[in-house]
């Protein structure tokens, strides 16, 4: 297989040429395959020149974004390691594009993990911990008021605290446990919720 892209509309990389040895790179917008191996091949470079000869060897890692029509690549060259993100115009030059390298690079095996991002659910996680907490304290505070012990509002969260008897008072023990369990299922729930949410699979060449 041999074929030049050329996309202009690509923020990162603009020329691709894929052949059989190799994938070459670059960031430079030529207009031609001529001109781009030009610049390629030439001693010296600009320092600001972004480009890659990629052997399909020492490919560690593919990544396919089929939604961008962008295929993300993790290799090693000149002993380094390296990544790049390359752009297609079209689904079908992604499909085509993805299709070669999966087969240059037999070496490398298909495999999908799920991420799921902690920003997702964590916030609804600490509100059922607060209400954990909330709970065991108005039901502790209630069992002492039962059992006729004197309950102490001191420090610096007295306003707190004052409410805390009240509705220990008010509920007494065995309704603060049944309305607690069930905020802090109705929480827990939709923690879950949005952890499932959250998710997503990722599916890349390793």
């Amino acid at each position: 297989m041999e074929k030049f892209i050329i996309n202009t509309e690509a923020t990162y990389l603009k020329n691709i040429l894929i052949i059989d040895q190799n994938l070459k790179v670059s960031d430079e917008d030529y207009k031609t395959k001529d001109a781009f191996l030009e610049k390629l091949n030439a001693p010296k470079k600009g320092v600001l020149d972004t480009q890659h000869v990629i052997d399909y060897s020492k490919i560690t890692k593919i990544r396919p974004f089929e939604e961008e029509n962008g295929i993300q690549l993790f290799f090693v060259e000149k002993e380094k390691k390296e990544k790049t993100y390359v752009v297609l115009n079209s689904l079908e030059e992604y499909n085509e594009m993805l299709q070669f390298i999966t087969y240059k690079t037999n070496h490398l095996s298909l495999e999908t993990t799920e991420n799921i991002p902690t920003a997702s659910w964590i916030k609804q996680a600490g509100y059922t911990l607060i209400a954990l907490a909330l709970t065991a304290a108005a039901v502790f505070t209630a069992n002492d008021i039962g059992n006729n012990k004197t309950i102490e509002i001191t420090g610096g969260k007295r306003g707190i605290k004052r409410i805390m008897v009240s509705i220990a008072e008010t509920l007494g023990t065995l309704n603060s446990i049944l309305i607690g369990s069930v905020i802090i299922i109705g929480l827990a729930f939709w923690t879950y919720k949005n952890y499932k949410k959250g998710s997503e699979s990722i599916t890349f060449y390793k």
